[in-house]
């Protein structure tokens, strides 16, 4: 079940606009129908795909004889020829280029099922799952995903202890609380049995006795059940905790593809804005995206030597949140993942990047570039903005900040000149190579000289604060360097060259 506001909110992001409403939007939604007879019976239920209407006042009739409190119809209609308001059903009217399969699929999960699950879009009702299986076997009932994240809870308390309270307070299990639950053996069980698991109290966890049980699909734990007990429940009750679990798995699993789906429709729709599709005002209809300048964020995450799990894990946590509140859109294309923010700060950004660090796992190393603020059109420039930033961050220490393309495009310039200087592109001739080799050789500081007095634009007492010597000093290592190559000082285009040399291959 769903509210009018909520499917009107929810559907906003997929080109479907609410046309007319002569009801509340707090209105109930529980069922989903098309229009259609059964043994010469009209389907009734609460909103009615109007699939194949000529018209909208065609819809709303249909809408009426189902008693449908709201309608769908395809948008094209002349609104002179609307006279809809005979009838108590609000008109959404949805876009051309959104299909009937995608947006029916949408439909039928808001309405029939609800809640949100963790990815803010998909719905679920675990937590009046978690009641009735409390009231099953009498005690407080949490479900947690496989990575002990807290997915739902029941109303009841009994036996309720600090444990419980803190791991809902937190949203998941505390880490001391999960580590002894490690080394009492509880999550090898979880992995390896069907069968529930008491585990005894424990005073200095604040944990007061819980019976687990896992929820599977196939041999892979999907999640785990638990109910607060300060001792072993008897044999009925355990019977409906089993069972409960494998309800709790089936509602995990439906979840799952929701939210993957969902994911799925929406990467692709932000890779499409990204490679500049000629439809790219409609995806970003369908996104949600407001017509505001957006930053593209590039992301790469790594666990040691592992870089696709984290990777994968990084997509489902930047697609994660409560509801369409979400702020950006995201996509998984090829070894990094790509974000579409709202806002022209980069500290916004950045603080993104910062809260998806923290939802990861410890020893994660989260690489991130963020673009330049940009329109819908100029979004593929800033998807190589990002790209370029990206690289940047790569060669950074692990605690720099992360690069904006506006306020380090300087860095990404010597950057690329790095990458071809590394590449064995840098000259190996000429004044400045032949500097260093005469540094290396008599251990003189003549290629640090150059570039102090380069970047002192010529200013011998500048160049000598910058190398903590007298401006004298300069004055004579530049008449000895002049000794052992052509510097060309008075040439322009000398000058700059050999600055940009210095500073691409970084060598003092």
């Amino acid at each position: 079940m769903v509210t009018l506001d909520r499917l009107v909110n929810v559907l906003g992001g997929y080109g479907v606009r609410l046309r007319f409403c002569p009801i509340s939007r707090s209105t109930q939604l529980a069922g989903v129908v098309i229009h259609e007879a059964v043994d010469g019976q009209t389907v009734v239920g609460d909103v009615l795909l109007a699939i194949g209407a000529r018209s909208v006042d065609e819809a709303v009739r249909w809408a009426a004889s189902a008693r449908a409190s709201v309608v769908l119809v395809r948008d094209g209609d002349d609104d002179s020829a609307f006279t809809g308001i005979e009838h108590d059903v609000a008109v959404m009217v949805v876009d051309p280029a959104v299909s009937w399969s995608e947006l029916a699929a949408l439909v039928y999960g808001l309405v029939l099922e609800g809640r949100e699950t963790e990815s803010g879009r998909g719905p679920t009702d675990l937590f009046a799952l978690a009641d009735s299986l409390a009231e099953a076997v009498g005690g407080a009932v949490t479900i947690e995903d496989q990575h002990s994240r807290l997915l739902a809870y029941s109303r009841m308390q009994d036996n309720a202890d600090a444990a419980r309270t803190e791991t809902i307070m937190a949203r998941q299990a505390p880490d001391g609380l999960r580590e002894f639950f490690a080394a009492r053996g509880v999550f090898a069980h979880l992995a390896a049995s069907d069968e529930p698991l008491f585990v005894p109290p424990d005073a200095e966890h604040g944990f007061a006795g819980r019976m687990v049980v896992a929820a599977r699909s196939g041999r892979e734990v999907i999640g785990s059940v638990w109910v607060a007990c300060d001792e072993p429940l008897k044999e009925q009750q355990r019977v409906a905790l089993t069972e409960g679990a494998r309800t709790v798995a089936l509602h995990l699993l439906r979840s799952r593809a929701s939210a993957d789906l969902e994911r799925q429709v929406e990467s692709e729709l932000v890779i499409r804005l990204l490679d500049g599709g000629a439809d790219a005002d409609a995806a970003a209809s369908r996104l949600g995206l407001a017509a505001v300048p957006l930053r593209v964020i590039g992301v790469r995450a790594h666990i040691g030597a592992d870089r696709d799990a984290p990777l994968l894990l990084a997509f489902e946590r930047a697609t994660m949140g409560f509801g369409w509140s979400r702020p950006g859109r995201s996509a998984l294309a090829g070894n990094t993942v790509y974000t579409l923010l709202p806002g022209e700060e980069a500290d916004a950004a950045r603080r993104w990047v910062d809260g998806l660090r923290a939802a990861m796992p410890d020893g994660t190393r989260l690489l991130a570039g963020i673009s330049k603020p940009a329109t819908i059109a100029e979004l593929p420039l800033a998807r190589r903005e990002a790209d370029e930033c990206l690289a940047l961050h790569e060669q950074l220490p692990a605690d720099a900040v992360v690069p904006a393309y506006d306020e380090s495009w300087h860095e990404i310039l010597l950057h690329r000149l790095r990458t071809a200087a590394r590449a064995g592109r840098s000259p190996n001739r000429g004044p400045v190579a032949e500097l260093r080799r005469h540094d290396r050789e008599h251990a003189t500081e003549y290629t640090a000289t150059l570039r102090a007095w380069l970047e002192s634009l010529g200013d011998p007492a500048a160049a000598g604060e910058r190398l903590g010597v007298h401006e004298n000093t300069v004055r004579y290592r530049l008449r000895k360097m002049a000794e052992i190559t052509d510097l060309a000082l008075d040439d322009p285009g000398m000058r700059v060259a050999m600055l940009i040399e210095l500073a691409a291959t970084e060598v003092d």
